[in-house]
């Protein structure tokens, strides 16, 4: 593998926020590899869609005179993988991986963390896009259906199998309203919280 092909970012889960995700940065020339653990088959075909939306913008780049800009045209810079342990080989380390769709699916999520976690080492960072839902576990004595950290998969997985490796697995969860106040008001110590009155 060259140098050319080696990604600056990891998204696994091709949702249309993971997709959006990964066109934002490839747009921007990161080179961005893209995977599908529902199905691999859909990775190369977003990648061909995406492609054949910015044609025009790459048929602007003249790169006759130095063939190394072919490697760094938007359209060249989302790369399909296979399987996630050729995921993991093609982004360079220290990793940065995005993890969408499995928000509503913690079987999913863990599965997927059970495959990547074999291929990552210290300081690779796996970020989960999450979002809050009633069906996810809350506090006992919260009545506002409020989750933390210390009992999502997420933080159990971190501080179970995640920091003993040195690897960084957090969870982004998009909050249905400002839990701030809330928070603040508890005894737990393992939250942070962004926003918020103050």
């Amino acid at each position: 593998m060259s140098l050319n092909e080696i990604c600056e970012l990891g998204v696994i889960g091709l949702t249309s926020l993971g997709q959006s995700l990964a066109a934002h940065h490839a747009i921007k020339k990161r080179r961005v590899c893209v995977y599908d653990y529902d199905d691999p088959s859909f990775a190369p075909q977003v990648i061909k869609e995406f492609r054949t939306s910015i044609e025009q913008d790459d048929d602007d780049i003249n790169d006759d005179d130095d063939p190394a800009l072919n490697t760094t045209r938007p359209s060249r810079c989302m790369v399909p993988s296979n399987s996630i342990k050729e995921f993991a080989t093609i982004i360079s380390t220290p990793r940065k991986i995005i993890i969408f769709g499995t928000h509503d699916d913690d079987k999913k999520f863990d599965d997927i963390w059970n495959e990547l976690r074999v291929n990552l080492t210290r300081g690779d960072m796996v970020l989960r896009w999450g979002e809050e839902e009633g069906s996810m576990m809350t506090h006992p004595s919260d009545q506002n259906n409020l989750q933390f950290y210390t009992e999502s998969i997420v933080g159990n997985l971190s501080k179970l199998q995640a920091e003993p490796l040195g690897i960084s697995l957090l969870e982004m969860v998009k909050l249905e309203q400002d839990r701030a106040a809330i928070i603040r008001e508890s005894d737990i110590q393992d939250t942070f919280v962004v926003g918020g009155p103050e």
